[in-house]
């Protein structure tokens, strides 16, 4: 009985693997289709192709308003819900979690708003662990956790910072049934995930080797990121709890819609996930124009994360470290042109602080920037940008995002207890 025991315990791993890896490519492939879409019809369409576009999905959203006040609770990344589940005060029907979070974010992402498909991938593969533990008969919080960290692993196609992810989220929980069923669940999940749909929400590629001469551009770079991460973060918070005080925010949804569209017809490089700013090097992108966008963006994250659509946190706080380097290095290029030539390395610098402190995980930062580059030239500057973020952490006693976000749930207490 118990051989038997382990046997369906590993065939349910292995399905919720399989399952993950197959919906979250199909997920992030469409998500590519509809942002392909929506750019086609609000960027560069004729007008009288706009004005209908736009009306059909003013529409739309007007109805997906009214959908998630019916069904509340299942908008934002869907990440923080799943921290309070792990936590065991919050309840979620992964049923609607999943198709919530999926139809608002498609939503999302087709009007252009600045949220990622890597937080509703955690929680939509937090969803799927849990119904199939439920077709199993079988209540396994570890199992739920490992299938977030699967979920960030096939959205990024990186299984190894997907692991460590994994750990970081879940320290409360850490022991051997974490490692050994997040091993299965993620290994299972990336295969599946690269044979079907082989995607890179990454492109940037650090090919260079920063001269020490230049030591003290990196060091800009890193406390201009700081100060970022901390602005993402107040940014975040400060409309969340606006949105809770005032219900009003919550009818704004159309207005931030046309907000958005014509942000996309007239000045796209503002708006979007981040993927393009990811995508590009904007060299040729004067420095006040960089500035304007890093405002813009900064604010807009946190008011679309907290009107009634969903989307993740991780991509846009990436653009905007990757903002803050090229803007750090667009101002010394001014007086040093030969600056420009290292702006890949400032970028991914820049990056993996402000995902380091705002999600409190510097080894997943690390090793996301590792992804994009090549150890022997890059270890250094990102090590030590790395530790300096760990150190700011250190100091501010930093909660990551989700955990603040989870907070300002219904129902919490400093207990962590349903109230």
């Amino acid at each position: 009985m118990k051989l038997k025991s382990i046997l369906l315990d590993i065939l349910r791993l292995v399905i919720i693997g399989l399952i993950i890896g197959l919906f979250i490519s199909f997920y992030q492939f469409l998500a590519h289709e509809v942002i392909l879409w929506g750019g086609y019809l609000f960027n560069k369409s004729t007008t009288t192709c706009f004005v209908i576009a736009f009306l059909v999905t003013l529409t739309y959203f007007i109805n997906l308003m009214l959908i998630n006040k019916i069904i509340p609770g299942y908008s934002g990344s869907g990440i923080p819900a799943f921290e309070g589940y792990q936590a065991g005060w919050y309840k979620i029907n992964p049923i609607k979690m999943l198709i919530m979070i999926f139809i608002n974010s498609l939503s999302a992402f087709f009007a252009g708003f600045p949220l990622g498909g890597e937080g509703p991938s955690i929680s939509i593969s937090g969803s799927i662990g849990m119904i199939i533990n439920k077709i199993f008969k079988k209540e396994d919080k570890i199992a739920v956790a490992a299938s977030t960290g699967a979920g960030f692993s096939t959205a990024f196609l990186a299984p190894i910072a997907g692991f460590i992810y994994l750990i970081e989220e879940n320290k409360e929980i850490f022991g051997y049934k974490l490692l050994i069923k997040g091993l299965v669940i993620i290994a299972v999940s990336y295969f599946v995930g690269i044979y079907v749909y082989d995607h890179n929400l990454l492109p940037i590629d650090v090919n260079v080797e920063l001269p020490f001469k230049y030591s003290y551009i990196l060091l800009v770079v890193i406390i201009m990121s700081i100060i970022g991460a901390k602005m993402f973060l107040f940014s975040v918070v400060f409309f969340k709890d606006f949105s809770k005080k005032h219900k009003w925010f919550n009818y704004l949804l159309p207005l931030i819609l046309f907000l958005f569209i014509m942000l996309r017809r007239y000045f796209p490089i503002s708006v979007g996930s981040g993927s393009f700013i990811l995508d590009n090097d904007l060299l040729d992108v004067s420095l006040w124009i960089l500035l304007i966008v890093l405002v813009i963006r900064t604010v807009t994250t946190g008011v679309c994360n907290s009107s009634l659509t969903s989307g993740g946190l991780t991509l846009p706080m990436l653009a905007m470290g990757v903002l803050i380097g090229k803007i750090v290095t667009h101002f010394f290029g001014l007086f040093i042109p030969d600056a420009l030539n290292y702006s890949s390395i400032f970028e991914v610098c820049g990056m993996a602080i402000v995902f380091a402190i705002v999600c409190n995980a510097p080894l997943t930062a690390l090793l996301l920037g590792l992804k994009v580059s090549s150890v022997s030239t890059f270890i250094l500057p990102l090590g030590i940008s790395i530790l300096l973020a760990f150190t700011a952490i250190k100091i501010f006693k930093q909660e990551s995002v989700y955990r603040l976000l989870e907070k300002r749930l219904p129902g919490y207490s400093d207990e962590g207890e349903k109230i």
